[in-house]
């Protein structure tokens, strides 16, 4: 290279150029996209989220209900246990967030750490239990064939999940990376 081109207006102009693209296309690879919450999340992390649905994988009872062929007074009272629950676990997702938001801005050697850390687990064992006397609850309204009946459900679906989750690693799999 010679010293005319290093200090030349060209040079210039062709790195800044070269800059802008590689900021434009990091940016456009990141794709994010705003949550329910207004948070700004990388596309992959969003798009994951859309397949594990709040409290399925603690309760996966839950999502297999409408294939147990409930009466219309089994539906009426899963939706009263439901309901009856609703503000607990309004309250401790609003308290988990709260958790989450306080420890993003805490580093590990503030002294205050240990403390988040502790809550969090707390809160998590709290969910737990939650999602736990829910589900007993609601696993007391159904027959004996619809108790019978779940353990062959709950496979099929997970079957099925499995199968979707072979397919989109197929899928990413077969995409060019475009890093």
């Amino acid at each position: 290279m010679t010293n005319r081109f290093r200090n030349s207006p060209l040079r210039n102009s062709l790195l800044a150029g070269c800059a802008a693209l590689t900021i434009a296309g990091g940016i456009a690879y990141a794709g994010t996209s705003a949550d329910s919450n207004g948070d700004q999340r990388p596309q992959s992390m969003h798009r994951d989220s859309m397949h594990r649905h709040r409290g399925h994988d603690a309760m996966p009872m839950m999502g297999a209900l409408k294939q147990l062929d409930l009466t219309a007074q089994q539906q009426q009272s899963v939706r009263a246990v439901l309901d009856s629950n609703a503000q607990q676990r309004k309250a401790l997702r609003e308290r988990e967030r709260s958790n989450r938001d306080s420890l993003a801005g805490t580093m590990p050697d503030d002294p205050n750490y240990p403390g988040l850390i502790a809550t969090k687990k707390q809160l998590a064992a709290e969910a737990i239990q939650q999602a736990s006397d829910t589900q007993t609850q609601v696993f007391a309204l159904l027959t004996p064939e619809q108790k019978a009946k779940v353990p062959q459900v709950l496979a099929e679906r997970k079957a099925r999940w499995e199968q979707r989750r072979g397919e989109h690693k197929e899928r990413d799999r077969a995409a060019p990376t475009t890093l």
